[in-house]
């Protein structure tokens, strides 16, 4: 009886050695997943960092072209017109006053022609 009750221990203990080896192969990978989590991460918040400085200087130049920009069409705005375009633009307005009332007409005109024809 001895010799049976000696067995079922030895039997008992290899496999609380066998469960003992499996919980800890599996806290290592755990571990080991853990690490490579964190490292994920802090590689992660580094980008983001280096992200955001690259954003903030890109848009500090932006900010800066756009500036610039205003003040080189606030100069050309403030500049008097060349003499040629003076004329060309005045050559414009006196066409459009003369062509505006005949256009205005022919308008008026056609949509009378819709009217009619979307009443009959």
């Amino acid at each position: 009886m001895t010799n049976k009750c000696v067995e079922k221990w030895l039997a008992k203990e290899v496999e609380l050695n066998q469960r003992h080896e499996e919980l800890l192969m599996r806290r290592e990978a755990i571990l080991r997943g853990a690490e490579t989590y964190y490292d994920t991460q802090d590689d992660r918040a580094a980008s983001f960092i280096s992200d955001y400085s690259k954003a903030m200087t890109r848009n500090k130049q932006l900010l800066e072209d756009i500036k610039q920009c205003e003040a080189n069409l606030s100069d050309d705005v403030s500049e008097p017109d060349h003499t040629n375009f003076g004329i060309l633009k005045k050559n414009y307005w006196s066409m459009v006053k003369s062509i505006f009332p005949v256009w205005y007409a022919d308008q008026l005109k056609y949509e009378q022609r819709v009217k009619s024809a979307s009443s009959v």
